[in-house]
């Protein structure tokens, strides 16, 4: 266990020479304030959207996969950066309606959340959790939804277990 441990605090390290960013002059974002004293936001990209397809977007992306292994084509999910101090800092990817399983049953929920990532440095600020209450708070334009009933995540890392209990408990969808 511990050469595991090596390897996948090695790959978190690569994550984190990602370049400044600045924003993007039409961003679908939601401002946070309770993060350590500065404020920052929840950059919402969905699917087919101009920035998707960009190089930092790409970068970031490909980043991540370094840690997770690789997924699915990114510019079919939805995607949230995490931005704080001119820096993305997490990443969600998350797809739209998937069969989820918890304590047996299947269930179509709304979201599925494919990846989060935040930044080692930036971790224990409360990035993923703020994260995750703004992914089911802007997905749906009028419809909130439920983190419990609503929301279902990919077999998580220890560190996303630990998240997920901490918000959800015990019984969470899988998918």
């Amino acid at each position: 266990m511990p050469e595991d441990e090596k390897l996948h605090e090695k790959h978190h390290q690569a994550v984190t020479s990602i370049p400044r960013f600045r924003g993007w002059s039409s961003e679908e974002a939601m401002e946070i304030n309770d993060w350590s004293e500065h404020k920052g936001r929840v950059i919402h990209l969905t699917p087919g959207h101009k920035n998707m397809s960009s190089e930092f977007v790409t970068e970031i992306i490909n980043k991540m996969e370094l840690v997770f292994g690789s997924q699915e084509d990114h510019e079919k999910f939805h995607v949230y950066l995490a931005a704080y101090e001119s820096k993305v800092v997490g990443i969600a990817t998350v797809k739209e309606s998937v069969v989820a399983k918890k304590e047996g049953t299947l269930k179509r929920v709304a979201l599925g959340v494919q990846r989060l990532f935040v930044r080692p440095e930036y971790r224990r600020r409360s990035i993923a959790s703020v994260m995750l209450k703004t992914i089911v708070m802007i997905h749906k334009k009028g419809e909130l939804l439920d983190l419990q009933d609503d929301v279902a995540f990919s077999t998580p890392t220890h560190e996303g277990l630990s998240l997920i209990q901490k918000l959800i408990g015990e019984n969470f969808y899988v998918f």
